[in-house]
């Protein structure tokens, strides 16, 4: 892959690397620049843009997301784990039930050390379960937050004391 900085006139037909803020919204990583997208960026004043072109044995992000994803997780299903489309060269994984996940720090470690261009990440271990009656299809939190704009701050979880278990010891949910 050749990656770096190039003047608008050398960008045509590549990837756009980081998304630039333009005055009238914006163009997002990963988008393939056309001639509109140019001609934007130079009447917004900008003359050169960070752009990445494959070469003939690479593979795109987007057709090399779902593969990470798939060997991290083969069966989807019966890990209860719903996968996104590809985005921006990344796949999202989401909960299809509620439960505890406990992640297999060294696992995870081992695949970012893999190549600097694979990043797993993952949130760090929840204090608490979710409350019950949550559900991941729900749309929502499982902290409860207030009405947008009502000055109240958002409550959070109570943290655990240094006698209670961590949320790497308690026992998974099946």
């Amino acid at each position: 892959m050749r990656f770096g900085a190039v003047p608008l006139a050398l960008a045509g037909g590549a990837t756009l690397a980081h998304s630039v803020t333009l005055p009238g919204g914006r163009l997002r990583r990963g988008r393939v620049l056309a001639e509109g997208d140019l001609a934007t960026l130079a009447a917004a004043g900008i003359a050169e843009v960070v752009v990445a072109r494959l070469e003939a044995d690479d593979v795109a992000e987007d057709a090399a997301a779902p593969c990470v994803a798939r060997a991290c997780v083969p069966d989807p299903g019966a890990a209860r784990i719903d996968l996104t489309a590809p985005f921006t060269g990344r796949v999202n994984f989401h909960a299809a039930a509620a439960g505890i996940l406990e992640a297999d720090r060294a696992a995870i470690d081992a695949i970012n050390r893999a190549d600097p261009a694979i990043t797993l990440a993952t949130l760090p271990p929840s204090p608490a379960p979710p409350p019950a009656g949550w559900s991941p299809r729900s749309g929502s939190s499982p902290t409860p937050s207030p009405a947008r704009g009502s000055g109240r701050p958002r409550p959070r979880p109570p943290r655990p004391s240094a006698s209670a278990p961590s949320s790497a010891s308690r026992p998974a949910s099946s």
